[in-house]
């Protein structure tokens, strides 16, 4: 910025023109913090400098560069703006009172001064007005969405927000810490409340922890003054401090964040207690998954052994290799897909131990960094299942027989399902490859000819499915700028294309078995609340209306993109994907979900059920929704709060 401060500087001292419009506006997408930075340096010495000799009409022109800043760029911190221009204005006052004798034309000086001061406040009326009316918009964001992934991407990608005011001037966090508060007060056993305390934590955290808060020493004050005349109220005496020790902790560890003390990192395992996320497996679970070894074929009865020519998929440092493709041309001129996944109720039953937990357990969890086990090891997975089954003995490593389920598919050039099968198999992968691989494949080809001629029949396959398949284009943007559970940025092209396409055909056709047959099942739902769209529509249109369109587009895009989660129920549709039915069932080493629906599968597809046999699994499916729904609850939470406590320390 040497070469926009030394512009600027002579410009004020009249040896060149005026900043173009389209000088400024580059700056000001070059670094706007930075341009910040050097007009007040600017500004502080035309302060020092004035003393009656002369009009600062230049350098009033500098305020009119601020004001640019404000309205053109959502990644400036305007309490940085408020802070410097309340040191500005001080800096005005005191020099009225340091230079009186020092002014060659005191009247002169002070009426300049005062012209800089209007100017001043006028930007500063700027930054409030702003954030005043962004109120509204982030208030209904936080408090009617309730959805703590909205919240913080928004506050991360417009991090301005996080300071905007109500009508009476009062910051959204102090409003939120106090509806945090009176959650607190009022906890109960009903889960809604309990999960209404732990959304507004999280929240709260994510506001503290925010390097744009600008949250007023008096605010804070009030804040904590309300906390201690809670807890007076909680502790009266030793029946009612038992009684309320639970919330009388959350607040005190409220205290400890506003005064800025809470500053340890907290153990994973803190952590993972706090929202029942368990890390380590008990020494005799341990043990019974050892003994399980790949069966011989000879013992295994009702399974299909398949010689087909498998391919996996995945990134180079997977571990849980849990699904294979096979895809040949018929000469029909049809294609027969074969997706062949794990599964671990081949080595297991569902009832047993080892099931049980893995479905208690909800989902492998990724974590942002690694941690230090209590064996001295680095891990960055909290698994389903121990390392040793999952990775050593069920994934479908190359020319190791695995125990699977294989779906077969035959398509014709339409995308129609001619004839599908689900076999319980032994099958043994023939290579495991990458995505880059694949791709690499895709542009130049292979001097493999069997992998070249399969990975060309899967693309053929998976531009028909293209065509056959249309999801929400909305809901496909928000996929592709989205993560998955391993923290890699989702892609719909290429190698990743085939596979997310194969494994969306067996979800829908498993889901869509279930559902003609009338058999119970367990749905991946996503429903959009096409009036809460509309609403937070309109009060981006009225955003719009007032500010102008351009520098809001990006905020838009963000909010119109902004769908509610999946779930799992026992019936509803795919919204998202346009389907009416899906579920998921393609991945039993990583998603407790789908070993439900294989269950389903053995029960329901393998057998004819009795009418018992029916009620049993209703029941269990319908239990199980319920609580894989509350687990990624806890498990979302559970990676907010680790996440922040990683930062912490990097910071």
């Amino acid at each position: 910025m040497k070469s926009i401060e030394k512009k600027l500087a002579n410009y004020i001292k009249g040896t060149t023109s005026e900043p173009t419009e389209q000088e400024v506006i580059a700056w000001i997408n070059k670094d706007a913090n930075d341009f910040i930075n050097t007009l007040f340096r600017i500004l502080n010495d035309c302060v020092e400098s004035i003393n009656g000799d002369k009009e600062v009409k230049r350098e009033l022109s500098l305020f009119k560069y601020l004001s640019a800043i404000i309205h053109n760029s959502d990644e400036i911190n305007r309490g940085v703006i408020t802070r410097k221009l309340t040191k500005l204005d001080e800096k005005i006052s005191r020099l009225k009172e340091e230079k009186i004798n020092k002014f060659s034309n005191i009247k002169r000086a002070y009426k300049e001064l005062e012209k800089m001061r209007i100017e001043l406040y006028k930007v500063q009326l700027e930054v409030t007005d702003r954030n005043t009316s962004h109120y509204d918009f982030i208030s209904y964001l936080i408090n009617n969405t309730r959805n703590i992934s909205y919240a913080e991407y928004i506050l991360k990608k417009h991090p301005n927000l996080i300071n905007a005011k109500d009508v009476n001037k009062t910051s959204l966090l102090f409003n939120i810490l106090n509806k945090y508060i009176k959650s607190i007060i009022i906890i109960s056993l009903f889960y809604e409340i309990v999960d209404n305390i732990t959304y507004y934590e999280n929240l709260v955290t994510i506001m503290l922890n925010s390097k744009n808060i600008n949250f007023t020493e008096q605010e804070k004050r009030k804040v904590i003054e309300t906390i201690y005349k809670v807890i007076n109220k909680l502790s009266f005496n030793k029946r009612t401090i038992k009684i309320n020790q639970n919330k009388i902790e959350k607040l005190n560890l409220l205290i400890s964040m506003l005064k800025g003390t809470n500053k340890n990192e907290k153990r994973i395992e803190l952590i993972a207690d706090k929202y029942h996320i368990d890390i380590y497996f008990s020494d005799a679970l341990l043990a019974k998954t050892k003994l399980i070894k790949s069966p011989k074929i000879s013992e295994i009865e009702e399974r299909t052994e398949i010689d087909d020519y498998i391919i996996t998929i995945d990134d180079l440092e997977s571990l849980h290799i849990d699904d294979g493709l096979s895809c040949i041309k018929l000469d029909n001129g049809n294609y027969l897909l074969g997706v062949h996944k794990v599964t671990v109720l081949g080595y297991y039953p569902y009832e047993s131990r080892v099931i049980q937990e893995a479905l208690n357990r909800s989902s492998v969890i990724y974590l942002p960094r690694k941690f230090t086990t209590r064996d001295n090891t680095q891990e960055k997975i909290i698994p389903m299942f121990p390392y040793s089954f999952a990775v050593q003995t069920a994934s479908l490593l190359p020319n190791k027989q695995r125990l699977a389920r294989s779906h077969y598919f035959e398509i014709d050039k339409y995308g129609n399902i001619v004839n599908e099968n689900y076999l319980k198999t032994i099958v043994k992968s023939s290579k495991k490859t990458t995505y880059h691989e694949i791709d690499q494949v895709l542009k130049k080809g292979s001097s493999d000819k069997r992998l070249e001629e399969l990975v060309e029949n899967l693309q053929e396959v998976t531009d028909i499915l293209d065509k056959k398949y249309q999801s929400d284009s909305l809901y496909e943007g928000i996929k592709e700028s989205a993560t998955d559970c391993q923290g890699n940025r989702i892609k719909r092209q290429g190698a990743h294309n085939i596979v997310y396409k194969a494994m969306l055909l067996v979800g829908n056709r498993v889901a869509t078995y279930f559902a003609e047959a009338g058999y119970p099942c367990l749905y991946r739902v996503h429903e959009i609340n096409h009036e809460d769209m509309r609403k937070i529509k309109e009060m981006i249109d009225s955003l719009t209306e007032v500010y102008g369109g351009e520098q809001y587009k990006n905020l838009y895009q963000l909010i119109e993109g902004m769908y509610p989660k999946g779930w799992y129920a026992t019936s509803g549709r795919h919204d998202g994907l346009n389907l009416d039915h899906y579920c998921h069932c393609t991945a039993e080493l990583i998603r407790g979900a789908d070993i439900v629906v294989e269950h389903a599968l053995e029960v329901c597809y393998d057998n004819r059920p009795t009418d018992k046999e029916m009620l049993l699994l209703a029941d269990e499916i319908e239990r199980r929704a319920a609580e894989i729904n509350a687990k990624q609850s806890s498990i979302e939470y559970f990676l907010k709060e680790y996440k922040g406590a990683y930062q912490k320390k990097r910071n």
